[in-house]
């Protein structure tokens, strides 16, 4: 979640696998509203709910420039923007005027991403058919690689005693972006065990 939130993740992670939670967790509550009538059940869902959906369109926002073509990018926003708005006003509509327009507008908002989903699905056949490249990660100016997990993955190998593996690793993150001054005094410690046990030998 953590990762989700600062944009870490890719777009395909935020967009399907946040978005597919966030459609079982409304559908679980769509559920609950017609078994239980408890209205203090019903308060927390609605809370728990737009909790979910704002961490949904946040994380899909932040990560949106982690993906191959820029046009997914600006279409995950789009889409963002869309559901933003429709839900926002299905569930003014909810409230204070009549759940049967909010109902009709929920069904014109799931038109609208399944146009989208369709106008992208579309442009991406036509690109691959056409044998045009698609744009490679990092070569949009605002897309940022990270190299927090390898740093992760090379520290972790290094208490585990894989100085070789983590060195490996430590160098990957440098050629992605600068080590912290703590990763570098671990990349030099790999450097050190790793020619200490060579003199061993």
């Amino acid at each position: 979640m953590k990762e989700l939130l600062k944009g870490e993740e890719d777009l395909v992670t935020a967009f399907w696998f946040v978005g597919l939670g966030y459609f079982l967790f409304a559908i679980g509550s769509v559920a609950f509203f017609k078994i239980f009538e408890n209205i203090f059940l019903i308060i927390f869902l609605w809370a728990m709910t737009i909790v979910f959906y704002a961490f949904y369109e946040i994380s899909v926002w932040r990560c949106a420039d982690n993906c191959s073509w820029v046009g997914w990018s600006i279409l995950a926003r789009i889409i963002v923007i869309i559901r933003a708005v429709f839900y926002l006003t299905s569930l003014y509509l909810n409230i204070f005027i009549s759940s049967e327009y909010s109902g009709a507008l929920g069904l014109y908002s799931i038109a609208v991403d399944l146009m989208l989903g369709v106008v992208a699905l579309c442009v991406f056949i036509y690109l691959k058919l056409s044998g045009q490249e698609l744009i490679a990660p990092g070569t949009y100016p605002k897309a940022k690689l990270s190299n927090t997990n390898y740093i992760k993955d090379a520290r972790a190998k290094f208490l585990a005693g894989d100085y070789k593996g983590a060195l490996a690793l430590f160098n990957m993150a440098a050629s992605i972006e600068e080590l912290d001054d703590n990763s570098k005094s671990f990349q030099n410690l790999c450097l050190r065990r790793l020619n200490r046990d060579k003199h061993k030998v």
